[in-house]
This record gives C-alpha cells, structure tokens and sequence, in this order.
C-alpha cells in the first residue's frame, strides 16, 4: 500500500473570496450570477436559488468565488462588491449612491467595488443612462466601471469583470498585510528603543 504525504508544496493552492452584487430588481444581478458561474444566459431565474460558487484561474493562480445576488443585509460579510444598474433604468443608477455609501460605513473606504452597466446589448433607443454618465458615477466612487451583458457578453466578458474584481481584492489583501508587517516592526523598533533608568 502506497500512503501520499501532501506538502506545502505540493498541496492545491487558491485563493477564496466572497462577492456580493447589488442592484435593485430587474437590473440582471442573479442573472449575471448565473452567466459567470455557469456560462450561461437563464431568462428565467428561480428565486429561491441565490448563492453561486465557481472555481477559475484569474493570471494563473486559482480562485474560488461565493457569490450572492442580494440585498444589502450582506454588506459586512462581503469582501468585494459589484454594484449593477441597467443602462435601461435611471432609477437602478440613481439608487447606487446610498448603496456605495452603505459599504462606505460597513467596510471602509478601501474596499474593492466595481461598477458594472448590465444590458448593453440593448439598442440606443432603450438606454437611459449614458456611457459617460457611468464613468462619472465611477470616478465618483473612486472605482473601475464596465459596461456589460449579462446575455451576449458584449463588450466586456462577465468572467472578466470578476476576474478585474479578483485583482483587486488581491491587491487589498497585499496591502493589509505589508501595513500589518510594518506596524508590527515598529513596535519591535519602539521596544528595542525603550531604556531603564534605575
């Protein structure tokens, strides 16, 4: 009988995150959900079938994703936040501001977001809110924004904008960690530094 020891080196390797999406109804939030986690375009979604998960290589490191399409009773438990209008819907865009100053409160300011424009495929007679009035908003919020179609994944690939939201969850954590390791050093420098005069 042959026993496999698993090393460090040897073991499977990912990294795990948590992604909500915001969006009122109707803007295609679960159906995004769906087209990234099963390549798929499902008209119509069933209710009771919220979270998704999918596994893929984001520049060759592997990831796995836990994504809920809901309300914002998940800010504090997200890690990294889609927020979806319908390029067709005004109301769906103007809503965002309190949304984004919700993960503002809950998260910080740091928190990786990006701004996604759904139903792009949709003819210029259907559009109400204007390319130029998303990129705004984004700037605005001080994150990326994309246009998307959760339908015919014209113009910009749904896997890619989760792919984007990857990176820059990486890119956090990157952070964190190199501000943790320098408060950590300045401490050890402060107690070296402390002298005892009896």
């Amino acid at each position: 009988m042959t026993t496999t020891t698993t090393t460090a080196s040897t073991a499977p390797h990912w990294d795990q995150w948590f992604i909500i999406l915001f969006g009122e109804d109707g803007v295609g939030r679960k159906v995004l959900a769906v087209q990234f986690t099963m390549n798929c375009f499902v008209a119509t979604y069933d209710p009771f079938e919220e979270g998704h998960r999918k596994y893929w290589a984001v520049d060759g490191t592997m990831c796995l994703a836990d994504v809920e399409a809901t309300t914002e009773q998940l800010i504090r438990e997200g890690q990294g936040f889609f927020l979806i209008y319908s390029v067709t819907s005004r109301t769906s865009f103007s809503q965002l501001d309190d949304v984004w100053q919700s993960i503002q409160r809950a998260k910080g300011k740091t928190t990786p977001i990006i701004l996604l424009g759904n139903k792009c495929d949709l003819g210029a007679s259907d559009r109400t809110v204007t390319t130029e009035e998303g990129t705004a908003l984004a700037r605005q919020f001080g994150c990326p924004f994309l246009e998307v179609s959760a339908k015919t994944g014209v113009n910009y690939d749904v896997e890619r904008a989760f792919s984007d939201l990857v990176r820059l969850l990486r890119q956090s954590l990157r952070r964190a960690e190199t501000a943790t390791l320098q408060e950590s050093s300045g401490r050890k420098e402060m107690r070296k530094g402390k002298c005892i005069i009896l």
